[in-house]
């Protein structure tokens, strides 16, 4: 008799879970949308260039794990710029979780990863290394072998800022050791010129419990503000 009632009551209250796993919202101009498994990851963009390619506009991309590989469909208005990127670590991919938090990479102590665009337009061998500034450690990237039609030559990812000459890129890849929640806190003061890596240490290993050094990947956000955060504004 009270069957009918006490399934409509169990099904509000999954509702806000659903909705949960189903969409991350984030600040305009992200829009985060999670399957159930957690598998996909549509990332809508805005304002945004191509690694190479100067005011071309990434409309959308996706986002989908393979083991310990992060795949990345990039798509925008020009075909010929439609390609997937392999986001490749030595590690583990953590899921999305309600709280909004983003998909993040683990790398190893000695600060290897290697990003791959699978159509061989761009290889990337990112090198970083430990530092301290102003009593912040930090990840600091070396250098990175760009291989493909573009360029080919190792840089210092601070000298990847776009501009006049093609061969660099408006994507630039700064790496620091913050906490998810400090991400959160900037949202709403988004660069979207530019794309950041940081670290979350607010996890633990599943081998060993022990802290975890892993890569959060944002595409296009809050690089001037975290950098202001940490140096006082001295990083560029």
């Amino acid at each position: 008799m009270y069957f009918p009632y006490l399934y409509v009551i169990a099904v509000l209250c999954t509702l806000p879970f659903i909705r949960c796993q189903k969409e991350l919202h984030i600040d305009s101009p992200f829009t985060y949308h999670v399957d159930v498994a957690g598998i996909n990851v549509t990332i809508r963009m805005m304002n945004s260039t191509l690694l190479g390619v100067e005011n071309e506009r990434i409309t959308d991309f996706r986002w989908s794990v393979s083991g310990n590989n992060t795949f990345i469909d990039y798509e925008n208005h020009n075909p010929r710029l439609t390609h997937i990127a392999s986001y490749t670590a030595i590690g583990y991919i953590r899921e999305p979780s309600c709280s909004g938090s983003d998909r993040v990479m683990k790398i190893n102590e000695t600060g290897i990863s290697t990003i791959v665009f699978l159509n061989q337009i761009f290889r990337h061998y990112v090198n970083l290394t430990r530092i301290e500034r102003n009593g912040v450690e930090v990840w600091k990237v070396l250098n990175t072998e760009m291989l493909g039609n573009y360029q080919t030559g190792h840089f210092d990812f601070q000298n990847l800022q776009g501009g006049s000459d093609r061969r660099r890129a408006d994507i630039l890849l700064r790496i620091n050791n913050l906490y998810p929640q400090i991400i959160e806190n900037i949202r709403s003061q988004i660069d979207d010129q530019l794309t950041t890596i940081l670290f979350d240490r607010n996890t633990r290993s599943i081998l060993d419990g022990a802290p975890a050094d892993e890569l959060m990947i944002c595409p296009n956000p809050h690089h001037g503000n975290i950098s202001r955060r940490l140096s006082s504004g001295t990083e560029n």
